[in-house]
């Protein structure tokens, strides 16, 4: 007797697609669309708090484990591990705006993949450079990180 195909399923398989993954078994195959559905229901419940003033989604990496990630990222932290802050005082008690959303003044350039190259320091180091060049001169320019 066949399983019905289930809107998690639907999903998974759309994902497949759209980042051209396969597996060579069925175990990988079945332990991969656990982890997408894990993520899934990570990513649902961010994205249903009100609260929030962004949304989440997946990405080419929503089937991986978390030691896969670590392999490439370095430490992750727990979801409930508290952050370090850095706590200024009145120092810098300059009349800022409580947030601005560089996305809708143009100022981001797409999401680049770096792949395992291990360079993400040039990653960020080069769309700081975009950011600055783009506030000095009103036009946003994609830099190489070659």
């Amino acid at each position: 007797m066949a399983a019905a195909i289930t809107q998690n399923d639907i999903k998974f398989m759309d994902y497949l697609a759209k980042h051209g993954k396969d597996y060579n078994t069925i175990e990988e195959f079945n332990l991969r669309a656990a982890l997408f559905a894990k993520k899934d229901a990570i990513i649902a419940k961010i994205n249903a708090n009100p609260k929030h003033t962004f949304r989440v989604g997946h990405n080419l990496f929503s089937d991986w484990t978390d030691a896969e990630l670590e392999r490439i990222n370095g430490h992750v932290p727990e979801a409930d591990e508290e952050l370090p802050t850095l706590n200024l005082g009145s120092t810098y008690a300059y009349n800022y705006p409580s947030s601005i959303d560089w996305r809708a003044r143009g100022a981001v350039t797409r999401v680049k993949d770096q792949g395992m190259c291990g360079s993400c320091w040039i990653f960020s180091g080069t769309a700081g450079v975009e950011g600055v060049y783009f506030n000095k001169y009103d036009r946003l320019l994609e830099f190489s990180e070659q």
